[in-house]
């Protein structure tokens, strides 16, 4: 609308032009009434294109900027509930540039360029229209025009679109090592590879400028041949219209000449802007990727499923998918509010991958612990005892077989209602930046300061909190001073003894502390979990040795299952000659604490 009222406007001159020149032929322009009507109605079109224009600017970017803000709310909503397995085969420079840089495009850069070449497109069509009408022969200038623009584009686009995929891996790349280097920053100074790192960064870098270089080069071979095409059109044009201006008259000449010089500059961007939004919905489709083809972790709430009752939904061709083309999704029932009331669990053989394309990294497992027992699992690097964990916690859906945690299956669960049901202590202790309070009570579910404190009290834990200032003092040092990594241990551990849940799985959760702060974590846990069901990962024998059974792990496989003290007795046994690699004293010590809480638990069971 706002082109058209402008090419009116164009013609409504002409038409002025003419009707003056016929009543004025020699050359005495006088004022008269007819004056006056061409000028008012001339004003009234340009008021009602700028109009059009304020309409058409605003309009286009609200539509493009909620566009653009529903693909990433979407695509930012999967990222957060992709499983584990996403981030698997999905390095982390890409996300970075995904959120950052192609969210960049697609709210300045793309609105842009797709603005710009409505706009001088409809400019472009509109002149080529005007002076067609207005010199006949022109229209087959015009059909001249179409093909060299899609030859040029035909060797343009295929370069441009494999610089931009270059340019975003390499920049991905890039960044992805930025962020390795950050995160282990102090490994890198203890190996001193500093040397090394840097070297890396500088040929990523030329990889990048490279790519960013060829990129613009090709940009302007495309504005040079346009600019040289388009001054061969005008030039053609001038001299047919210099040659033909008696049948012509002036102001046809005039309009011809004021259209043809907006085509010489408004092909090329026309051209130009064509490319570049070509190119630029790189970034658009792989945002988009994120929001249609990462499929959710695992069971997701759903309003219209019926409550209890699981359903499944299948994901769309091309999905990341760690271990399923299918996920289930369900409702928790009222009845399951107060799952679990115990702490069994069963494992019936159960397979579980990485992903589809990936080993086995459990094989058939089957096993059962008792509420309340306390299970070590052993096993070589790689042999499954983690993985363990991640089964029951859903990092990865089961290939085949279930897992049962007081009589449920927990693949017909939520996963906020399955891992509110459990509780872990990992290796590295995790703290929020807050208070006392906010990090035993990050959800805010107990009112009592009391039930506090005794957590605290229980963990030993009472002291420090009170020097920080009290529940509502600051463990992230900007309140004083930052807590050691034993006693943000021991926060975790009085995390999860506040929350009461019947399980408690530890991580290897002592691996990087000294033995005196081990030992102290260690009585802890005996003391405050001790009507727990624990399943613990061990790095050292002597954590799991009183356990009331011992889960050995190898390749992904269940060897043995039973407690200590039988499995020390066979010395054929791989937790015997696990205990046997650790030295004969160490070995006979072992052996003893095992005999010694075997006859004990025996001694319990009589009475």
């Amino acid at each position: 609308a706002a082109q058209t009222t402008r090419q009116i406007s164009d013609f409504w001159v002409r038409w002025w032009v003419n009707d003056q020149y016929d009543k004025f032929p020699a050359k005495r322009v006088q004022d008269s009434s007819a004056t006056k009507f061409y000028s008012l109605v001339y004003l009234l079109l340009v008021g009602l294109f700028y109009l059009m224009m304020l309409l058409r600017g605003s309009s286009f970017l609200w539509w493009v900027l909620r566009s653009s803000e529903n693909l990433r709310r979407k695509a930012l909503h999967n990222v957060l509930h992709a499983p584990m397995g996403f981030f698997l085969v999905t390095p982390v420079g890409d996300l970075l540039l995904n959120f950052t840089k192609d969210q960049d495009i697609m709210d300045e850069n793309l609105p842009d360029a797709v603005h710009f070449m409505g706009i001088y497109g409809l400019i472009l069509i509109s002149t080529t229209i005007t002076v067609s009408v207005t010199i006949n022969f022109f229209g087959a200038f015009t059909g001249f025009l179409i093909l060299m623009t899609l030859f040029m584009l035909s060797i343009y686009l295929p370069a441009a679109t494999a610089l931009k995929k270059a340019r975003a891996v390499s920049g991905g790349q890039l960044v992805g090592l930025v962020a390795e280097v950050l995160e282990g920053l102090s490994v890198v100074q203890a190996f001193s590879k500093q040397a090394y790192f840097i070297d890396e960064a500088a040929r990523r870098t030329d990889v990048t400028n490279a790519a960013v270089f060829n990129a613009e080069s090709l940009n302007l071979w495309l504005a040079f041949w346009c600019d040289f095409i388009g001054a061969c059109l005008v030039g053609v044009v001038s001299a047919f219209a210099v040659g033909m201006k008696k049948q012509l008259g002036p102001a046809t000449v005039g309009l011809a000449f004021s259209n043809i010089i907006q085509m010489l500059v408004f092909y090329t961007w026309v051209v130009r802007f064509i490319a570049e939004s070509i190119s630029l919905f790189h970034s658009v489709e792989g945002m988009a990727y994120l929001a249609e083809y990462v499929p959710p972790d695992g069971v997701f709430y759903d309003s219209k499923a019926e409550k209890g009752v699981a359903k499944s939904i299948t994901l769309p061709d091309g999905a990341i998918v760690p271990t399923s083309s299918k996920v289930q999704v369900v409702v928790d029932d009222a009845a399951m509010a107060r799952w679990p009331s115990s702490g069994n669990i069963r494992f019936e053989d159960v397979w579980m991958q990485y992903r589809l394309d990936a080993p086995w990294a459990l094989k058939g497992v089957t096993f059962r612990i008792a509420d309340g027992e306390k299970v070590g699992a052993v096993g070589r690097t790689g042999s499954g005892k983690s993985t363990t964990l991640l089964a029951l916690y859903r990092m990865f859906e089961l290939g085949r077989g279930r897992i049962l945690i007081d009589g449920v299956d927990i693949a017909t669960l939520s996963l906020k209602k399955l891992r509110t049901g459990l509780s872990i202590i990992p290796q590295e202790p995790v703290m929020f930046s807050g208070t006392v309070r906010s990090n035993l009570d990050p959800f805010r579910e107990f009112k009592d300061d009391a039930v506090l404190w005794e957590v605290l009290r229980k963990v030993g834990l009472e002291a420090a909190a009170q020097h920080a200032g009290g529940l509502d003092g600051r463990v992230d040092g900007t309140g004083g001073k930052a807590w050691s990594l034993g006693q943000m241990q021991l926060v975790c551990l009085a995390r999860a003894a506040l929350r009461a849940v019947p399980i408690l799985c530890l991580d290897e959760a002592t691996a990087a502390m000294d033995p005196h702060t081990e030992q102290v974590v260690q009585e802890t846990i005996k003391k405050v979990f001790d009507d727990r069901t624990t399943i613990t990962i061990a790095h050292r024998l002597d954590t799991i040795i009183e356990s009331d059974k011992v889960l050995v792990m190898e390749a992904g496989e269940l060897k043995e299952f039973a407690e200590p003290a039988k499995l020390l007795a066979n010395r054929g046994s791989m937790f015997s000659k696990l205990v046997d690699k650790t030295g004969p004293a160490a070995s006979a010590a072992l052996r003893k604490m095992a005999d010694d809480h075997f006859a004990k638990q025996g001694h319990q069971q009589q009475q």
